[in-house]
């Protein structure tokens, strides 16, 4: 009785179904790679049409700065980056891609808070924002009482 036979029908099945998946893979990767190209190729578009020169990098573990503070950091960030303008719209999609906010339905309302916690906004019109100080002068950790002398 011959059971070699069967341990290299065995093999070569084993050998099939890898190559198989393989070929899956490949296939996945080529699609992954084009979505990723349309990503990018449309970001440009969306930073040339909106003026955006570059994207805030945005520290996402700082342990040493509370998620508000580090959100504060993250929006004057994003303004320092834009000529001084921050447009909420956007902020909010990059405070969502950066971690620091959930996406939902509050996403709207905890970037407002943030911005209405902090005194070195000026607004514009709504939705849009100006910065009158950075953060050495202001840092985000909330509203700065004024000195009495």
């Amino acid at each position: 009785m011959n059971t070699n036979g069967w341990g290299i029908a065995i093999f070569q099945e084993m050998l099939r179904q890898r190559q198989e998946k393989a070929k899956e893979l490949r296939s996945q990767l080529q699609e992954l790679e084009q979505e990723i190209e349309s990503i990018q190729h449309t970001q440009r578009l969306y930073m040339k049409e909106h003026a955006i020169s570059e994207l805030p990098e945005t520290p996402l573990f700082d342990h040493k700065l509370s998620l508000t503070k580090r959100r504060g950091r993250a929006l004057i960030e994003w303004a320092e980056r834009n000529n001084g303008i921050l447009v909420v719209r956007e902020a909010k999609q990059s405070l969502v891609a950066a971690g620091l906010i959930k996406p939902g339905k509050g996403v709207g309302w905890i970037a407002y808070g943030t911005i209405a916690n902090m005194d070195c906004w000026e607004r514009i019109k709504p939705g849009v924002y100006k910065l009158i100080h950075g953060m050495k002068n202001n840092p985000p950790h909330g509203r700065v009482p004024n000195a009495v002398n």
